[in-house]
């Protein structure tokens, strides 16, 4: 895969500090380095470019400052990087294994899910501490699909009053690292505890440049206590085809729905829930 830069849309009252740009840069390549910002930055990078690698990621967060990361691959969650590595390599293997065919002939096989978060404390400040959650969805190499409307990315969570949204970012690239342009995102009103985006789905030259990416959504610590309470998250990813118009939704830690004034074609996968704690 060749490297590319990472093109973030990005949201959130604390743009210089969770994302590492400011508010005129935030739908733009550009990049600065204040404080907690370069963790995320280099942590979907690297996901980006390598989005089958888990091991490889855990050793970029940690090596820059954040904690030991939890995984889920699918639904099954609160793996180690060891474990997801191994259950997305088997699962690999049983999909070539296994009819690629579902419901209404969508494909079960074209895309999966996963998701990883982890802590980090701000670099100037260590007594701030943020809760990065990020999702992500794959596409198969060899599969192209389009059409209005629009896939849907987004993050559910429960949040203890310790906690406070921080912002959200999503980023995507084709099948040979090519970022897609961020134009080609919307991001959703879902709230303080979820975040949600349109994604234009788009194909050129036979490939799907949205074929992988990721969203994020970050939390960071307002006061002491919560003790033994857990900020939660899960992420969705829903692709749709062979309809037209819009959708509504409704998202949270406990499902995703999109209700459509078409009749496509759609498959939505998530992951388990992931915890704090």
């Amino acid at each position: 895969m060749k490297f590319a830069k990472v093109a973030l849309a990005i949201s959130g009252v604390t743009l210089s500090l969770v994302a590492g740009i400011s508010p005129a840069t935030a739908m733009g390549n550009a990049f600065t380095e204040p404080l907690s910002s370069h963790l995320p930055r280099v942590a979907t990078d690297y996901k980006l470019r390598h989005p089958d690698d888990y091991i490889g990621l855990e050793k970029v967060i940690v090596a820059n400052g954040g904690s030991r990361v939890s995984f889920a691959i699918g639904e099954r969650a609160g793996l180690s990087a060891q474990a997801a590595q191994a259950l997305h390599n088997q699962a690999a293997v049983e999909r070539k294994e296994s009819s690629p065919f579902g419901i209404m002939d969508l494909p079960r096989d074209i895309f999966e899910v996963d998701g990883y978060a982890y802590y980090a404390k701000d670099s100037n400040d260590p007594k701030i501490e943020y809760w990065f959650f990020n999702g992500s969805w794959n596409f198969r190499d060899n599969f192209i699909g389009t059409g209005a409307p629009g896939d849907a990315s987004g993050i559910g969570a429960a949040v203890p009053n310790c906690w406070a949204w921080a912002g959200e970012a999503i980023a995507a690239q084709d099948y040979e690292g090519n970022s897609y342009p961020v134009k080609h995102f919307a991001r959703q009103n879902a709230g303080v505890t979820a975040t949600l985006w349109d994604i234009e789905d788009r194909t050129s030259g036979f490939k799907m440049l949205m074929d992988h990416g990721g969203t994020q959504l970050a939390f960071k610590r307002t006061k002491p206590g919560c003790e033994g309470e857990a900020l939660q998250a899960r992420y969705y990813y829903e692709h749709n085809q062979g309809g037209d118009g819009s959708w509504g939704f409704s998202i949270s830690l406990f499902g995703m729905a999109l209700s459509y004034t078409s009749s496509p074609l759609k498959l939505q996968k998530a992951t388990g829930v992931l915890s704090s704690i």
